[in-house]
């Protein structure tokens, strides 16, 4: 099994100034993705790049896609979303997340983490994703690796 792993929401623990009620991608930071079987890795990834190709679109970029900015400001059109949604949603593929809520993890450990302080949120989701990935429903004989997205491969080389 490969766990697939990306990130989403702002990585600094809030300000003091900042309350709820706000945005969910001001309120939490979630590090997670798909769990593929590896048998299933090549046709996943193939059946991804001919849905990019079709649509000339890079890559998939949830941020991207969501706001509908770049070389996805066509995004208007259903038929997209259509077609995402059968390319993404198959029986073998569960997905797996760490979401953390930015004012309870700044309030639970600003002493410890002070404002600004970044990488703190990613580590602690980081951790608790791998560390109940034995958890998931999967044969007890199977193995992980995990990747993250594809800029973290490229830059980590």
């Amino acid at each position: 099994m490969i766990f697939f792993k990306d990130d989403f929401g702002t990585r600094t623990a809030c300000k003091a100034s900042e309350a709820l009620p706000m945005w969910s991608h001001v309120f939490s930071f979630g590090l997670g993705g798909i769990i593929v079987p590896s048998e299933a890795v090549h046709e996943i990834s193939s059946a991804t790049n001919d849905f990019c190709t079709r649509w000339d679109v890079p890559v998939l970029h949830g941020n991207k896609i969501r706001g509908a900015r770049g070389s996805f400001g066509f995004l208007k059109k259903a038929r997209f979303f259509q077609e995402l949604e059968e390319v993404l949603i198959d029986d073998r593929i569960p997905a797996h997340a760490c979401v953390i809520c930015r004012p309870g993890y700044r309030d639970r450990y600003h002493d410890k983490h002070p404002e600004g302080v970044r990488w703190q949120m990613s580590r602690t989701a980081f951790d608790i994703s791998v560390e109940r990935l034995p958890n998931m429903p999967v044969p007890s004989n199977v193995s992980f690796r995990w990747f993250m997205n594809e800029q973290e491969k490229q830059r980590i080389g």
